[in-house]
């Protein structure tokens, strides 16, 4: 079994740990774009954990441009997942659009927490790589100029940048930090929008329900 094949099948046993969702993992297109996100998941997360746990920490922290370039490619590897959980958000509602189900608040809430963790890493890895690109309290979020394990003060950071994501998610402020730049500027309102489209999903669900009630 090759590595691909373990990971398929991985993901699928995974999902079907849920019961309702043993229904829409029979459809090929569903189906893949989960396989993708959950691929794009573990690739990260191997990939940050490789280095943070290995001697390549130390490597890249001796190199000019080593922890700058790790981060960005953090960053980078983020986005794809992003993007894939994205594409897994329009297949799994189009689905559940097309075959008339109704749209659970449970499975709104799961998109919606998955955003917010996954925006929230991508503006942790882009504060590593580029502090200037957020207005900040430097008294309570931590800037780190090396790769490693680093306690409470990494975790705290995290704990704040997730938080961050949770209220920009939301299109709210966060006393603690704030955007500097038109990047994150541009991630704050692809957060935003997203949020709202999962929101006006769940809303219209109800109206038509309620209107197929009384109809």
């Amino acid at each position: 079994m090759t590595v691909r094949e373990f990971l398929r099948k991985l993901s699928g046993l995974i999902a079907s740990l849920d019961e309702d969702s043993k229904d829409w993992l029979k459809s090929p297109r569903l189906r893949s774009s989960w396989h993708r996100f959950f691929l794009s998941v573990v690739v990260a997360g191997a990939a940050n954990a490789v280095v943070v746990v290995t001697p390549l920490s130390e490597y890249l922290s001796q190199l000019t441009e080593g922890v700058f370039w790790f981060r960005v490619i953090m960053a980078s590897l983020l986005v794809v997942v992003l993007v894939c959980l994205v594409a897994l958000t329009a297949a799994y509602f189009s689905h559940t659009i097309e075959r008339g189900h109704r749209i659970r608040l449970q499975s709104v809430l799961f998109f919606y927490m998955a955003a917010v963790l996954v925006f929230g890493f991508i503006y942790y890895f882009a504060f590593l790589a580029q502090p200037s690109l957020f207005q900040y309290d430097a008294s309570r979020i931590h800037w780190f100029g090396t790769i490693g394990m680093r306690g409470l003060k990494s975790w705290s950071t995290k704990l704040l940048l997730l938080l961050y994501s949770s209220f920009r998610s939301i299109g709210g402020a966060f006393a603690d930090i704030h955007s500097n730049s038109i990047i994150v500027s541009v991630i704050n309102y692809a957060q935003a929008l997203y949020s709202f489209c999962l929101v006006s999903l769940l809303i219209a669900g109800y109206v038509n329900e309620r209107t197929g009630t009384h109809g």
